[in-house]
């Protein structure tokens, strides 16, 4: 099955995840967070954290890492973003990078995602953000309040 862009929720347990990052424009740090929702559709964590010194990319790459790093079994987990920088970066670019050295920005994320991606059987949806999607609206505010704490 394609893991990009396809709606796995007919499969049986499979848990969604949304991911954000938020960044300030300055240094002046930011913060990710990410929503589990089983596969019964209860919400069944949500987490937020302020990082200083960081940049946007590294707010969505950790989002993504630490969500996957919740679950403690091998699990059906459908990705859902508004990053295409993680969306593209996860599906049709990581093989490679890691053929290559991790010879990229971000790499010591990279590689932390490279394991916990293919230790679950991920699938990654790419969706447009702030265009009303609820959860996405809610882990993008959980992230953007948790970054305006660190002023």
């Amino acid at each position: 099955m394609e893991r990009y862009n396809t709606i796995v929720q007919a499969l049986p347990n499979t848990f969604n995840v949304w991911t954000d990052g938020s960044c300030w424009h300055v240094d002046r740090g930011g913060a990710f967070a990410y929503i589990v929702e089983g596969p019964d559709g209860v919400i069944l964590d949500t987490y937020a954290q302020a990082v200083s010194d960081t940049t946007v990319s590294r707010m969505e790459l950790t989002a993504a890492l630490r969500a996957l790093e919740s679950f403690k079994t091998r699990s059906v987990v459908q990705l859902i973003t508004d990053s295409e920088y993680l969306a593209k970066g996860l599906v049709f670019f990581m093989d490679g990078w890691r053929s290559s050295g991790w010879r990229i920005k971000n790499a010591d994320l990279w590689k932390n995602l490279y394991d916990v991606y293919h230790f679950h059987d991920v699938y990654v949806t790419k969706i447009l953000g702030h265009s009303g999607e609820k959860n996405n609206e809610y882990v993008d505010k959980l992230a953007s309040n948790t970054r305006k704490k660190l002023l």
